[in-house]
Order: structure tokens, then sequence, then C-alpha cells
């Protein structure tokens, strides 16, 4: 993870380079005079307000860990004392809730799509049958090489799937056959994990939403050039996690 989070920056870098020699040098200057004079970040108010919100916050997290309620009813409770402590006005409730509700929604709708595929395709065997035609593939002799086919198996399917429907449908199911060749389950879980940095660009990862409809991106866009760097670096995590020896091949 290490290894490739260094890949991820090198990228990151390589390609904040190419868009900075885009710039006007007169522009970039007068960027950097205002960086360094503070006018770039709005100075905030250190009031009583924003340290509730950080307890809050922490509460919510600590509640959510140790299962004290359902999520949906500990983000609802928290949100509901989010807006009273922090915005009085109803009006303005209303027109922040008004605001974000382009967001929410389509992520809410995204969610509960995700459901009804995980649902159907789980009830119905196809996830079980697709992991284990994928496995057929792999020879008898092969069996050790089993880690290595699940960590380049992520990259589609992690892609394409839910996280609720891969992990609870398909890694189950790899992980089974694995433990037929003695690998532990924990080998299949580190290498189905490599699948991760194509999820955040697939379409049924939600943050992915929410971020396209805040800064009016469109999906096709996004995918043409976040696919050109984000697989070259998922194939570069298979290769470090295999010469560290997060997944065998041997």
């Amino acid at each position: 993870m290490a290894l490739t989070s260094l890949a991820i920056i090198a990228v990151a870098y390589w390609l904040g380079l190419r868009e900075r020699s885009k710039i006007d040098a007169e522009k970039l200057a007068a960027y950097k005079l205002e960086i360094a004079s503070g006018e770039a970040v709005p100075t905030v108010q250190v009031t009583w307000r924003l340290w509730f919100n950080a307890a809050l916050t922490l509460l919510l997290m600590v509640l959510l860990i140790a299962e004290v309620a359902d999520l949906l009813v500990l983000f609802m409770v928290a949100f509901v004392i989010a807006l009273l402590v922090n915005i009085r006005a109803i009006g303005d409730q209303q027109d922040l809730i008004k605001r974000q509700a382009a967001n929410a929604v389509p992520v809410m709708i995204l969610v509960l799509a995700a459901g009804v595929f995980t649902g159907i395709m789980t009830d119905a065997g196809m996830i079980q049958a697709m992991a284990d035609a994928a496995l057929a593939v792999v020879p008898e002799g092969w069996g050790n090489l089993v880690p290595l086919f699940t960590a380049i198996l992520a990259l589609p399917l992690g892609f394409f799937m839910s996280n609720d429907a891969y992990w609870f449908g398909v890694v189950p199911v790899l992980a089974e056959s694995a433990s037929h060749y003695g690998i532990d389950a924990t080998e299949i879980a580190r290498a189905g994990a490599i699948g991760q940095i194509l999820h955040s660009m697939g379409p049924t990862s939600a943050p992915l939403w929410v971020l396209l409809g805040l800064v009016k991106a469109d999906l096709g866009d996004f995918q043409k050039t976040a696919l050109r760097w984000g697989v070259p670096v998922s194939l570069a995590y298979i290769v470090f996690a295999v010469l560290t020896g997060a997944i065998s091949i041997a």
C-alpha cells in the first residue's frame, strides 16, 4: 500500500506539473502571491459551534463503531442536532436542505439500485456462478496462483460492481475456493482490495456521483481521463503486492 501510494503521488505530481505548464506565468505568479498573503484561504473564526460540531462528529463515529443503533438512525439524529445548533432560522434550514438535495437524491437512488442489484445477483446465485466460472479458468495445477488471479479479477469486478455485491458475494466464494489449496482467506482479502482503486472510478461509487455533481462534470469524460492512470497504478499495485509477499504466487 505504501509503494502504491508513492506511485499515486508520483502520477499526481506529474499531472500537476503538466497542468501548471498550461497556466499563464503572470497568473501563476499572482496565485502564488495570493496564497502567500493568506488571502486565498478565508479565515475561520473558532467559536463554540466549531468545537461542538467536532465533538458531535466524534460521538457519531463512536456510536457507529459501537453499533448502538442503526446507521440511518444515528445519522438522522446527528443531522437534526447539527442543523438546530448551527442554523436557527427555519427558512435558512430549508434553503440548506434544498441546496444539498440535488446531490443527495441521486446518491440515494444509486444506493437503492445497488441494493436491488446485489440482492438479485446474490439470491439468484449469479454471483457464485460468475466466481466459479472465473476460477474454472485456472488450471488444476495452478492453485497457488489463485491470489494473483483474484487480484487481476478484482480490477473489472471492483469497477462494475458495488462493494456489497463484491465483498459479500464474490470474495467469500474466492476465499472458499482458495482454501482448498491451503491459501488463507486473509490473503484473498488483500488481493481483492486491489480493485478499490478502480471501484472509486466506477459507476457504482456513490461518492464519485457526489463529486461529479459538485464540479458539474460528466461521468464518461471523467473515466476517459481517470482510467488512463487508474489501470496502470492498479497493475503496479498487483506487482508491489507480489514483490512484498502480500499475495503469494508460490
